[in-house]
């Protein structure tokens, strides 16, 4: 999607792409993106030299597997903290489900400000006993790339983190993904 001036994340360097197809014509290449609309996909098919011959196989995000809410925190806020205690009862449950199945369990919780990811790890921890941890761009490398270690090796259950975070993850064992803001 970043090859379209359509996406919000549009980014003129991939323009360049042009040249390795052109330079590299035997070289098999796909192209992959969860965000094709009808332009993305004919800018896609432009700037990397795909005729109309060339398959385009089109999927759907939505998976029976995969449960969305959507909860208005305003709604929550009936009491103090409602919104942070459904977010912790939330995680509660996912964990206690998984650890009464044996099976391993992780989550991601994705806040818009670096502040709040530290204050609601250490909410998560207090309430739930779950190891949670911040990863946000403000924290020194040796931090953040030891946070994102230890989730990834599940010593940490709950990454709560800026929304930057989730570019490539790839955990097979993520049960909870929350946006709170």
């Amino acid at each position: 999607h970043c090859l379209s001036t359509w996406g919000h994340d549009f980014r003129p360097a991939y323009r360049k792409l042009t040249w390795i197809r052109e330079s590299f014509d035997d070289v098999p290449v796909m192209a992959c993106t969860g965000t094709a609309t009808e332009q993305v996909i004919n800018d896609i098919r432009s700037t990397l030299c795909f005729g109309m011959e060339v398959p385009c196989h089109l999927g759907t995000f939505n998976r029976p597997n995969i449960e969305y809410k959507v909860k208005f925190k305003d709604s929550l806020n009936t009491e103090p903290q409602g919104a942070i205690n459904d977010l912790i009862q939330e995680v509660k449950k996912q964990h206690t489900a998984a650890e009464k199945a044996k099976l391993p369990c992780a989550g991601i919780v994705y806040v818009h400000k670096r502040e709040d990811c530290q204050s609601l790890a250490m909410q998560i921890y207090k309430a739930t006993g779950i190891l949670a941890a911040a990863y946000h761009a403000g924290l020194k490398d040796a931090e953040r790339d030891e946070t994102q270690r230890n989730w990834c090796d599940g010593t940490v259950k709950v990454a709560v983190a800026t929304v930057a975070f989730g570019m490539g993850i790839d955990k097979s064992n993520v049960q909870t993904v929350i946006h709170h803001n």
